[in-house]
């Protein structure tokens, strides 16, 4: 398919144009109609859409769609990072082989430079699924239940440090100037009401920028979802799914574990339950064949609770291109309370 005709937006998916791209996977069937259902654009662009087909074999009605945002920052943020091109990468390469439950794809592609993409998906809402949220009651099952799939997930593409992995299409971390954009831009925007560590943390990341991201970024690779925030998470029966492959990348599995833990739990059933939260993933892991000591467990643990605490930060600086400024200051107050908690700071000030 010639990707300079691929939709730009969601009321540019037509009949025509979905009969088309399915034409080799979906022989036969014909889309007739398309109603779009409601469409949003934040960093991404999403969409549902309801369509009718004609032929044997016919996907279901009801597709969740991801493309390109509409506003021109949030479309400099993908560009720069590569966030469209990664999740489009994952969903044409990798999706149908991952040991945990995402949405199944239907048809993903990107363009090298991962200016124009688009997937379409499962709806997972019409599938029954439910979304939790950090204030979900059942947040600490949902946590158990995520160590055990993370713990799956981490083990299935374990590699040693310094190796290298084919995982197709996958790429290594994202490394670019938006992560020290945006947190200079919270420190300016909200320094004076947060407390003593985030303006510590915030500044040694600023300085020794380069350090702090080499930092993150040691340690034995897999495939990892890179941005496992509760919003990210979902329920099917008891079985927890991940959405949102747009941060997947090759690189440390406890980034994942720091990532849930540090932003999304609440503070006091993270302090008491993190231990066992901890022991959980080390015990998925070794289920899967790969044996990690808890003790190196826990001190990654404490290294990526930074790496949970500058994603909910970019998170706030960005305010509604991400999500709502609610949303990232609750998560900002959490990551807060974690690297104070765990000695974040002086963890990086004594390495760097």
């Amino acid at each position: 398919m010639d990707l300079s005709k691929l939709p730009q937006t969601p009321e540019e998916i037509s009949a025509s144009w979905l009969t088309e791209a399915l034409a080799e996977t979906h022989p036969g069937v014909r889309a007739k109609k398309v109603d779009l259902v409601d469409a949003h654009s934040g960093t991404t662009g999403r969409a549902r859409i309801q369509v009718s087909w004609e032929g044997e074999g016919a996907p279901a009605n009801s597709l969740f769609v991801k493309l390109p945002p509409t506003n021109e920052i949030s479309k400099q943020m993908v560009l720069a990072t590569g966030m469209g091109r990664r999740e489009a990468r994952f969903y044409q390469h990798v999706a149908a082989h991952v040991p945990v439950r995402v949405p199944r794809p239907l048809w993903a592609v990107s363009n090298e430079e991962g200016s124009a993409y688009l997937m379409l998906l499962e709806d997972l809402e019409a599938a029954g699924c439910v979304f939790p949220g950090p204030d979900d009651p059942k947040v600490l099952p949902l946590a158990e239940s995520l160590m055990a799939a993370l713990g799956q997930l981490h083990a299935s593409y374990a590699i040693g440090d310094g190796a290298e992995v084919a995982i197709e299409g996958i790429e290594p971390p994202m490394r670019n100037d938006w992560g020290q954009i945006l947190v200079e831009s919270a420190l300016t925007q909200f320094e004076a009401e947060m407390p003593e560590e985030f303006s510590r943390l915030g500044r040694l990341y600023l300085e020794k920028n380069a350090a702090f991201q080499n930092l993150l970024e040691t340690g034995p690779s897999t495939l990892i979802h890179g941005d496992p925030h509760i919003g990210n998470l979902f329920l099917e029966g008891r079985t927890v799914g991940f959405l949102d492959w747009a941060c997947t990348a090759v690189g440390v599995g406890v980034r994942d574990v720091a990532y849930f833990l540090c932003n999304s739990m609440p503070a006091d059933i993270r302090r008491m339950h993190e231990k066992r939260l901890l022991a959980t993933y080390q015990e998925s892991l070794a289920a899967g064949g790969c044996r990690l000591d808890l003790a190196t467990i826990e001190e990654d643990y404490r290294r990526f609770s930074a790496y949970a605490w500058i994603a909910a930060v970019t998170t706030l600086a960005a305010g509604d291109r991400m999500q709502s400024l609610a949303i990232g200051r609750a998560a900002t107050e959490r990551a807060n309370q974690a690297i104070r908690d765990l000695g974040t700071f002086e963890y990086f000030r004594d390495r760097l």
